[in-house]
């Protein structure tokens, strides 16, 4: 049974993790054994489903001891992150290396060793933290330069450029407002943040960069996979959701030393105080869809395991991450007067959380 909060809010925009329990098996083991044996010439010793048999993608050990990852994609997207992989591993960017295609849908990656970024973030100081996230970003704004100089703005959709698309991300904090009995103040001025919020001139962007599409390495250099959502839009976008996601620590004094160094590698053809403004405003919507999926998913039950959404990486489902979204969303509230009447909204959901 749903909650009213769980009933009434929205569809997040896409690209968004989603649970997927319901859906069979992605590869079956006769599948993953014709496929290394077709593509890599070779029998696998072992195959393991980090996150749920559900998912598209595996770890396989081959007969050698090679790691590779198998990811299956739709047609177009297969194509699209196989020419994104080569022409990334060309410039020997922070990102795995494809080896091989199958059957036009599925990827061979190498398995990059390490661990996630969402993980290992969790365990780090203020100091380890900015070093971390400002590795990630380092990476992302390189990988954007190399596939802007490489003429892939305009070779890739465009992303989150219609009306209807930016009207339902303006539309979630008054889904999620109107569910718990919460009302977002009749000051936010929605027509200008329409405005503020349009896709100008269409970059590179991954796009679903959150930690948990991140590897650290043993070097601690981060290393960005899962390229089947990549697009084109605004640069500062990679930026909100590295920054705007659930497993990414609410520091607000690392966060003000990675958005001074970094703003200007994404700010594109903004200025400070416009690049500024338009990472607080995405970002501050961005946090909002984030915890939408987060009620969404939890309905009536319970807060989900911390361990589990960080092991398996599923969406932050506790509450823990819920209230450090809100934290977040209140103090970028409060850095913008277009979103100020959000700031003491997101303080009022925060509370509200601890009772559901």
């Amino acid at each position: 049974m749903q909650t009213s909060a769980q009933a009434s809010i929205g569809n997040p925009v896409p690209p968004q993790t989603r649970t997927s329990a319901s859906r069979p098996p992605v590869f079956s083991k006769e599948q993953i054994a014709q496929i290394c044996q077709a593509s890599m010439k070779q029998a696998p010793a072992r195959v393991s489903f980090p996150g749920g048999r559900s998912r598209s993608s595996c770890q396989v050990t081959l007969a050698d001891g090679q790691r590779i990852i198998l990811s299956r994609r739709a047609d177009a997207r297969a194509r699209q992150e196989s020419d994104i992989l080569n022409l990334l591993g060309s410039h020997q960017a922070a990102a795995p290396h494809l080896l091989a295609t199958y059957q036009d849908d599925v990827l061979i990656q190498e398995e990059i060793i390490g661990q996630r970024l969402s993980l290992r973030l969790q365990q780090a100081d203020a100091a380890a933290s900015f070093s971390l996230l400002g590795g990630a970003l380092g990476a992302l704004a390189k990988i954007q330069q190399i596939a802007s100089q490489a003429g892939l703005d305009n070779q890739l959709a465009v992303l989150g450029s219609d009306e209807a698309w930016l009207k339902t991300f303006l539309r979630q904090p008054f889904l999620i407002g109107n569910a718990l009995k919460i009302p977002v103040s009749r000051r936010l001025d929605v027509r200008q943040l329409y405005i503020v919020l349009q896709c100008r001139t269409p970059r590179f962007v991954k796009w679903d960069s959150r930690p948990g599409n991140a590897m650290v390495t043993p070097h601690n250099r981060v290393v960005w996979f899962d390229w089947e959502h990549a697009g084109a839009r605004n640069r500062l976008d990679d930026m909100a959701w590295l920054l705007g996601d659930e497993f990414t620590p609410d520091n607000p004094l690392v966060e003000r030393e990675l958005i001074k160094r970094f703003l200007p590698h994404f700010a594109d053809d903004l200025n400070g105080q416009e690049a500024m403004r338009y990472l607080m405003a995405y970002g501050t919507f961005h946090l909002v869809v984030r915890l939408g999926l987060i009620l969404k998913n939890k309905g009536d039950n319970d807060w989900w395991d911390p361990t589990y959404c960080l092991e398996q990486d599923k969406i932050g489902v506790t509450l823990e991450c819920a209230q450090r979204l809100c934290s977040k969303g209140s103090r970028w509230a409060q850095t913008e007067s277009l979103l100020q009447p959000l700031a003491g909204w997101f303080e009022k959901v925060s509370k509200e959380l601890e009772t559901l």
